[in-house]
């Protein structure tokens, strides 16, 4: 466990707060909003490992300029707030944001170094994978904003938003345990260090580690999303079957115990589980949203955008 790393409660008070400084002159200022929204970097022994946003901070930034044009209104400032109050917490620590990129080793800046201890990230198709993420999520808002406004707009568009930043960082941005398995510690670099486990070319343990983290990781962000999906409606075919029963079985009213399901899904289940060596969930292009393509998915007509549950390495 780590004791440094921030609460949901921490991250829901720097949203609130950026957006606070970002109105008190009675305009949005952007670009102040900027500075104050972003977490800063925590150390691990060989290195700093930052927060990644599925809505990133320029998505969330003109998101509220359109709900705060001009002269910042109260009305415009509560829509402001909810908003930020649901896409604020959702943050991964980068470390365990790794992936293979060809025929190497890659992650998000944060994760994976040429040397320890330096900003000498290794970072392979980030940018093209944080930019198409970001264009996917812009469009999950304006299907929103084409048919509701106000609070409804806000709250509602947030939810959709987080859901398709967390799909689509689990798809293009999490390798499972079985890549890692299959190609191993590969890279041009002659080094690669981990900010939490050091050399993993160097050391078998430190991989095996490492490997641990980012899948067990994804299997959990699988799982939050799915219940997050289940709870919004209308994307609900994108859950596959088995993560769709376990979660309702563990259903109190609107809430799902996420944790609940996850460990009676370990302990209980005894059907085929997903082994594949790359991520099978379905691709939705940039230009589509969750609830457009549902049918397709509950058709079988095209993938789901979450893939069938994997068992978890402990």
């Amino acid at each position: 466990m780590d004791l440094d790393a921030p609460t949901v409660t921490h991250l829901k008070k720097v949203g609130k707060k950026a957006l606070f400084r970002s109105t008190a002159s009675g305009k949005f200022l952007g670009k102040g909003f900027g500075r104050a929204y972003r977490v800063p970097a925590r150390k691990k022994k060989y290195g700093g490992v930052g927060k990644d946003e599925p809505v990133r901070t320029s998505t969330v930034r003109r998101t509220l300029a359109r709900m705060m044009p001009g002269t910042v209104k109260p009305k415009g400032l509560r829509e402001a707030e909810e908003f930020v109050d649901i896409v604020s917490p959702l943050r991964i620590d980068t470390d365990r944001l790794v992936w293979y990129q060809g025929n190497g080793l890659s992650g998000h800046p944060g994760a994976l170094k040429k040397v320890s201890n330096t900003n000498q990230h290794i970072a392979h198709g980030h940018g093209r994978k944080d930019r198409a993420r970001a264009q996917a999520v812009q469009k999950e808002f304006d299907e929103v904003a084409a048919k509701e406004t106000g609070l409804t707009r806000s709250i509602l568009g947030a939810h959709q938003m987080a859901v398709r930043g967390q799909v689509e960082t689990v798809r293009t941005m999490m390798s499972p345990y079985a890549e890692f398995e299959d190609k191993g510690a590969v890279g041009a670099e002659s080094k690669i260090f981990h900010s939490a486990f050091g050399d993993v070319k160097a050391d078998a343990t430190s991989f095996e580690n490492m490997a641990k983290l980012v899948h067990n990781s994804r299997e959990t962000l699988k799982w939050q999303t799915a219940s997050q999906m289940l709870g919004l409606g209308g994307m609900d075919d994108h859950v596959p079957p088995v993560m769709k029963a376990y979660l309702a079985k563990h259903k109190t009213g609107h809430t799902y115990d996420v944790g609940t399901a996850i460990d009676d899904f370990e302990k209980n289940y005894s059907g085929p589980v997903n082994t594949a060596k790359t991520s099978q969930a379905g691709a939705l292009d940039t230009s589509e949203t969750l609830r457009a393509t549902n049918a397709g998915a509950a058709a079988g007509g095209r993938k789901r955008a979450i893939s069938d549950a994997r068992q978890f390495r402990r």
